[in-house]
């Protein structure tokens, strides 16, 4: 496993790799060093009553899934679902938690519905840096932030996002497995119209070797963000295959198990599935 390279934010070689649509961790930037001050109490105390997404897992995973594509006959169970709860008893439960529990990740959308307090905290962010990568690597505009909290050992399968990605640690522990679209036939995506698309179907914690065997030829690219750092570190990746282009592939060859090999010739170099190996809070 290669590791991501870390660079200072003003470092000229970040530009270089993000326009090279390649992974970096970034220090230094100050993205979000006004808000390091979040924590559970904290955030309770401003967002109390803020009705939250949150999932919930009876065991460690928390696998995405499509709900439009679950058919009346798919006998399809899904390993995490959506839970809805009011910020203040999530972070009871969180405090509460004890082993046999279901397990807990929030995912909220950061807007002008949370509190005005948050909002204003919000607003401090380092937007002027952000906006300049945004610039420099002339992508589109920004659709969403997301503020993640989750329980020590969560994991979420590996699996590819849509869209370029910046994350900022303010809080805890992060571990991310990346791999490159040449990997693409050693990952064995979920077919594109499971519930699970965008998913990997092998379980990096004990694979299957058997039914997925090009998982051994995997290669992928470490980066981990650790507690209490100065500034916070940023993954960027930077997602290039589109579903809508795996699908025009596989009806195009007429076997899905050439798809990986002329991903292969066609984008060598970029980057796509990522794996949020270990969330905290």
């Amino acid at each position: 496993m290669e590791k991501i390279p870390t660079l200072q934010y003003d470092d000229p070689k970040v530009d270089s790799l993000l326009t090279n649509n390649k992974p970096v961790l970034i220090k230094g930037s100050k993205l979000v060093s006004r808000v390091l001050k979040w924590d559970l109490d904290y955030l309770t105390e401003h967002m109390n009553s803020t009705c939250c997404n949150v999932l919930i897992s009876k065991n460690h995973k928390f696998k995405y899934y499509d709900q439009k594509k679950i058919t009346p006959n798919m006998t399809f169970k899904p390993i995490s679902r959506p839970s809805p709860m009011i910020f203040s008893e999530f972070a009871k439960q969180i405090k509460d938690w004890k082993k046999g529990d279901s397990r807990l990740y929030m995912q909220q959308v950061l807007n002008n519905s949370i509190s005005q307090h948050i909002v204003n905290d919000f607003v401090k962010f380092n937007w002027d840096w952000i906006i300049s990568k945004q610039n420099v690597c002339k992508w589109g505009s920004l659709t969403s932030n997301l503020l993640l909290i989750a329980q020590e050992g969560n994991v979420t399968p590996c699996h590819y996002d849509e869209q370029q990605n910046m994350f900022a640690s303010i809080r805890g522990y992060k571990r991310f497995i990346l791999f490159p679209p040449s990997e693409f036939d050693c990952l064995y995506p979920h077919p594109v119209h499971h519930p699970y698309d965008r998913q990997s179907q092998v379980e990096f914690d004990n694979p299957d070797y058997i039914k997925f065997p090009k998982f051994k030829e995997a290669r992928g690219f470490e980066a981990e963000s650790v507690e209490k750092i100065e500034y916070p570190l940023l993954d960027h990746h930077k997602i290039v295959i589109m579903r809508n282009v795996e699908k025009m592939l596989a009806e195009a060859l007429h076997d899905p198990s050439e798809v990986g090999t002329m991903l292969k010739t066609i984008i060598p170099l970029k980057f796509i599935p990522i794996m949020v190996k270990k969330d905290e809070q």
